[in-house]
């Protein structure tokens, strides 16, 4: 099981060009003991997947999904949900306030994270 301590340099692994981001906003955290600042720090890596988009989508885009789906796959209870909850919802909300099309990033989605996307999209229209 991945755990919560190792998602971000796995992140990090799969998508070299957000070290630097990543880098500025550990700099600037002052809580890192928070057994919840794993939302946040998802909530920078949506940030920046977002902000992507208009640079015509980054080459670690496809990573940065798969990476995804191992940890839906393979994340403890935490993680998984944190995936869901906090990156992928985050990421959706980022697309909805920026009047995005919600499908962007389709194309690099596996069945499990299609599925979880779904499901948000679905909970939160209902």
């Amino acid at each position: 099981m991945i755990t919560r301590e190792e998602v971000m340099n796995l992140f990090i692994e799969a998508c070299p060009s957000f070290k630097e981001n990543w880098e500025a906003y550990i700099s600037s955290e002052e809580d890192r003991n928070s057994s919840t600042v794993l939302y946040s720090d998802l909530t920078c890596l949506a940030n920046y997947l977002v902000g992507q988009i208009d640079n015509e989508m980054m080459l670690e885009t496809k990573t940065v999904f798969d990476m995804i789906e191992q940890l839906l796959h393979q994340g403890d209870t935490f993680v998984k949900e944190a995936i869901t909850v906090g990156l992928l919802e985050d990421i959706q909300n980022k697309l909805i306030n920026q009047s995005i099309d919600l499908n962007v990033f389709n194309r690099y989605m596996l069945a499990e994270t299609k599925k979880s996307w779904g499901d948000l999209f679905d909970f939160w229209k209902s």
